[in-house]
C-alpha cells in the first residue's frame, strides 16, 4: 500500500492514524476496506472511490472559498 499512503478514509484520517478510525467503530473506513479486500480489482475500486471523494471535497472547498470572498467584498 506504499503508493496510497495519502489515501483518506471517509472520516478524513490518514493511513498512519487509521487505527483511530477502526477503534471508533467506523465501518466506512476505506483504508480498512482496502486492507481486507480480496483482490486487486476491489482495491482499485476503493482507490477510485477515494480519489472521486477527494476531488468532490476539493471542489466544494473551492466553491466555499469563492463564496466567502464574495461575502467579504460585500461587507
Amino acid at each position: 500500500m506504499k503508493r496510497n499512503t495519502r489515501l483518506l478514509c471517509d472520516c478524513q484520517f490518514t493511513v498512519s492514524s487509521c487505527n483511530v478510525c477502526a477503534r471508533r467503530g467506523r465501518s466506512k473506513c476505506l483504508i480498512q476496506k482496502y486492507l481486507v479486500a480480496d483482490n486487486e480489482e476491489q482495491r482499485q475500486k476503493i482507490v477510485e472511490y477515494a480519489e472521486d471523494q477527494n476531488e468532490m471535497l476539493r471542489s466544494q472547498v473551492a466553491i466555499l472559498k469563492a463564496r466567502l470572498r464574495q461575502v467579504h467584498r460585500t461587507i
